[in-house]
Parts: structure tokens; C-alpha cells; sequence
């Protein structure tokens, strides 16, 4: 999943204060926190074994950090869970097959089948990663060999958190609590831990290809130092940075700024809304950087439950004109899904046992009811049903 930027918008968002280097630059971090598919994808271009995909990628974490050692480093490497996907992913799921479709004569693999002797056999990842039942096996059998190879390094903590099973090594008792969301995608639970890791104390690094962690950054739900980056394949963000140039403390101001980063770019679940409504991109990059506030939250003293609401005439004085009958549906369905996608981002919902991720958001959609919405000056549009208490983790 990512962000449908330029690089040239990207740079717009992530200004010089932001960014700390390219790529490449060493690491300080002493947590680091790996999306599975995300890290792993890039190194997968040619037929291998998965434990010199593993090997790779330990090679190249080894060698960012200053010492070359990894002595003393949590290491948490998170994959997803396939059947905790919201509904909305069969969508994505869907578009993605017909861009590149099931290799029908491949190789497939069954996640209930894996066998040690997997770890060494050679695999045509392209033809595995294109059919959903041997993906799932595939980030099994990741999971199991970059454990084994982070086990190499004497010193180094590790957790590695798959589908199916979760294997730890952490003599010193130094892995925080982690909580047992119901997320099936790596990239959202990444951030929660990335959170949870740097509200211990920690310098946290989140190693990743996909820009949506920028948002999830922002509207991340849990209080902490901030004191963490993200790792790109091009350059490496400074999240405290970003958050204080997009909003600070004000959660209302960083939840906007997430929401007009979508309603500029697109997201795997959401469109952008330039087109509908006769907008630029500029116009939501200058809501974004002046703090406009069309976004708030409201948190029940009692329950710890959250309500997001919308703020239609903030939102309204952006936009050059909105759109009136046919054009009105369309634009304010699409709009729904910008929400729908904040909320998933911040969280809402992602303690509720059927699947990590809220309702769908519904404002106003009729053709003869083109105004309803937008005449409002507040709008509760969710509310969390169900909410984090303490547990037992559980794979």
C-alpha cells in the first residue's frame, strides 16, 4: 500500500526539516521495526531460497547501524494476517490481479504444509506472491528464516509476528507489552509498535517501502516521545519533525493534515479528490501546512471510546466549488472513503474481535439531497464501538 505522489509533491510534504538523509544513511536507532512484505518485496527479483531472501536483508541492517553490530537492538519483524483484512482489501486484492494476474502453471505452496527443509528449497517468488493461498505460506516461511537469521547475532532481541505464530527471543525482558490488535495488515500493526517501542524510551526505526506510514504516523492513536523515523528505500523521515510541522500536540490538527494528504493523493482506498471538485493538489497542501482543522476527535471520559468528527463548511471554504446532482454523489462517495480511511489509519475500531478496521462511513449520496451534508458546521461520523483494554497477546 502507498501514496499516489510525485516526487516532487512528496517533497513538498516532506520538506528539508523532515527528511534526515537519503536512504542510505547510518542508523542511530536502537528498535527497529520491519513491515514483512514491504522489506522483503524489493529483495525477492529473482528465483532464490527464503533464507537468502533473510540473509540479505540482515546483511543490509547489519551494515546500517555505526558499529556494525547489533548487540542490544530490538528487532520486530511483522507480516500480515490474511483473514484479519477489513473487507474493503478484497478491492484491492481485485485491482491488483487484473494488473498482473494469477500465474495459473506456477509453483503454489500451502501455509499448513511448510516443512524445515522449505527454508532451503529454491522459489520463483513472482509466481508464489501472484496466487493469495502461497503468499500467505511464503511470509510463513520468511518469518521463519528471518528469525533463524537474526538468532545469528548473539546480542540482537527479536520478534517476529506472522499469521500463524509468533517467535521471540528476548532474554533481557526488554520487549515492551505488545497489544493484540485485531489489523491483518503489517504496515498498520508496524506502526502500533513502532509507537509502543519509542513510548519505552527507545530510538525506533520503522524499515518499509510504503509512504502510507507517513499518515499513520500522524494519526497514530498512541501517546508517545515520537522518537522514531521511517526508513525508505530513498530517504529517512524524522517523525518527530513531521509531526510537529503538521499539527504538534493538537491531535485535531494532525488528524486534518492526514485527511488532506488523502483528499490530494490517492491511497489503495481512497481517490483523490482534485478532479471532483475542480481542486489542485496545492489547495490541500496549504490546508495541510496552515492547520486547517476539518478534522477533530472527541474521547469519552467513561469508556476511552473515540468519535470522529467532520467539520463540511472547514472542509467546504478549501475546495473551489463542490459539485451539485450526479457529480455530488459521486464526489461526496468518495469523500466517505477519505474518512473511512483516517479513521482506519487512527485506529477506530482496531480492538473489535471480528477484524481490524471501522464501518463504513456514510454522509449524504442522493441526487435530490445534494445539500444535506454540507450545510452541517460539525458531523459525528464514527463511533468506536470497541475499545483497547489489556490482554493477553495472542499470534
Amino acid at each position: 500500500m502507498g501514496i499516489g505522489w510525485t516526487v516532487a509533491h512528496r517533497a513538498t510534504v516532506l520538506d528539508n526539516d523532515i527528511v534526515l538523509g537519503a536512504g542510505d544513511v547510518k542508523s542511530l536507532a536502537d528498535a527497529v521495526v520491519v513491515d514483512g512484505p514491504a522489506a522483503f518485496r524489493r529483495l525477492m527479483l529473482r528465483p532464490q531460497t527464503a533464507v537468502a531472501v533473510a540473509r540479505l536483508f540482515v546483511r543490509q541492517l547489519h551494515a546500517r547501524t555505526p558499529s556494525k553490530c547489533l548487540d542490544g537492538v530490538l528487532v520486530s519483524v511483522v507480516f500480515d494476517k490474511a483473514k484479519k483484512m477489513p473487507p474493503q482489501r478484497a478491492l484491492v486484492a481485485a485491482s491488483r490481479a487484473r494488473a498482473k494476474p494469477v500465474d495459473s502453471e506456477g509453483v503454489r505452496l500451502d501455509p499448513a504444509k511448510l516443512s524445515p527443509g522449505h527454508l532451503q528449497t529454491t522459489f520463483d517468488w513472482e509466481s508464489l506472491l501472484s496466487d493469495a493461498t502461497s503468499k500467505m505460506a511464503v511470509w510463513e516461511l520468511l518469518g521463519r528464516a528471518v528469525f533463524e537469521q537474526l538468532c545469528a547475532h548473539d546480542g540482537c532481541i527479536v520478534e517476529v509476528v506472522t499469521a500463524d505464530a509468533v517467535f521471540v527471543r528476548d532474554l533481557a525482558g526488554a520487549l515492551p507489552v505488545r497489544r493484540a490488535t485485531s489489523h491483518g495488515e503489517a504496515d498498520l500493526m508496524v506502526a502500533l509498535r513502532a509507537s509502543e517501542f519509542a513510548a519505552v524510551g527507545r530510538v525506533v526505526e520503522v524499515v518499509t517501502v510504503d509512504y502510507d506510514q507517513v499518515l499513520q504516523a500522524l494519526v497514530c492513536p498512541t501517546k508517545t516521545s515520537c522518537a522514531w523515523a521511517l526508513r525508505f528505500k530513498a530517504e529517512v523521515v524524522d517523525v518527530g519533525r513531521l509531526i510537529q510541522t503538521y499539527g504538534g500536540d493538537s491531535r485535531s490538527l494532525r488528524l486534518s493534515a492526514a485527511f488532506f494528504m488523502l483528499c490530494a493523493f490517492k491511497s489503495d482506498y481512497s481517490k483523490s479528490l482534485c478532479r471532483a471538485t475542480k481542486s489542485r493538489v496545492a489547495h490541500f497542501l496549504t490546508a495541510m501546512k496552515t492547520g486547517v482543522a476539518a478534522i477533530t476527535e472527541r474521547e469519552c471520559a467513561l469508556t476511552g471510546a473515540r468519535t470522529l468528527v467532520f467539520r463540511p463548511r472547514v472542509f467546504l471554504d478549501v475546495v473551489p466549488g463542490w459539485p451539485v446532482g450526479v457529480g455530488h454523489a459521486t464526489a461526496t462517495a468518495m469523500l466517505e472513503h477519505v474518512l473511512w480511511t483516517v479513521a482506519y489509519f487512527a485506529g477506530y475500531d482496531s480492538f473489535r474481535p471480528e477484524w481490524g478496521g471501522p464501518p463504513e462511513i456514510t454522509l449524504s449520496r442522493s441526487d435530490d439531497d445534494s445539500v444535506a451534508w454540507t450545510q452541517f458546521a460539525c458531523m459525528d461520523v464514527l463511533h468506536e464501538t470497541f475499545v483497547y483494554r489489556p490482554t493477553t497477546v495472542s499470534a
